[in-house]
């Protein structure tokens, strides 16, 4: 069974590392992982065969760049036999976005403009679903209440459900600003 270590964001691209509970040579912990294109929903690569660094934690920040070695290779940097068997979007990643996030795969003390920090992965869609969820409950809630409970009950329920609604409104004028932002 696979147990999530990290959900990372790099520049859009998401990469989950899990530890697998097994070791590739007994000394080195074997772990899988998935890192997947923006806006894309199947994995550009994932696999269970990358062994961690016995000298760093496995959820740590060094082994993810570890992984991210290996993840933004391009033809060049090791044997040409190494991408024989890689799928036209893993070539065409070589080409586009490799380069650049090789650099998070660097020490940043060795670079002199060094990208920004490994940011944990939020997915807008499930922020807003849970926001959503919340309002459900609070109206049920205040349905509730208001069959027979006091009055302190139902204005507590009905505060619930006004919160939970100022919540839901204010994450879409934030989302909505932060796209006009983004167009500018």
């Amino acid at each position: 069974m696979k147990e999530l270590l990290r959900d990372v964001d790099i520049e859009g691209y998401r990469l989950r590392l899990y530890d697998t509970g097994t070791t590739t040579d007994g000394t080195h912990q074997r772990l899988a992982y998935d890192f997947t294109a923006p806006g894309e929903t199947v994995p550009l690569f994932e696999g269970s065969d990358f062994g961690a660094s016995p000298i760093h934690a496995i959820d740590s920040d060094e082994t993810i760049r570890s992984l991210l070695c290996f993840l933004t290779l391009r033809p060049g940097d090791t044997d040409r036999e190494y991408f024989d068997d890689y799928t036209m979007a893993q070539l065409d990643f070589t080409r586009t976005d490799a380069e650049r996030l090789s650099l998070y795969a660097m020490d940043p003390e060795d670079l002199d403009e060094p990208p920004a920090p490994f940011q944990d992965w939020t997915d807008p869609d499930e922020e807003r679903q849970t926001l959503e969820a919340l309002v459900r409950q609070a109206r049920y809630d205040l349905v509730t209440m208001l069959q027979g409970s006091s009055g302190y009950a139902i204005d507590k329920a009905a505060d619930r459900c006004n919160a939970a609604l100022y919540a839901l409104a204010y994450y879409d004028a934030c989302k909505e600003n932060s796209e006009r932002n983004r167009k500018l």
